[in-house]
């Protein structure tokens, strides 16, 4: 894995952006973690799905 991680960060581009790559992956684990490990009350639940759904599609719109 670390091999291909390090290949996509020397060959950043616009086109092939290892940042855009990783912000996605990282809110969609965001998003990923709260649905599996829900915390709270339901509304604050609802809240931060909303945040973080919202996060994780525009990181992946940008990709």
């Amino acid at each position: 894995m670390k091999k291909y991680v390090n290949g996509m960060k020397e060959n950043e581009t616009d086109k092939h952006s290892f940042k855009k790559y990783q912000k996605s992956y990282t809110e969609l684990k965001n998003l990923t973690n709260l649905v599996t490990s829900p915390s709270g009350s339901y509304n604050s639940f609802t809240d931060n799905f909303g945040k973080y759904d919202n996060s994780a599609a525009n990181a992946y719109k940008e990709f």
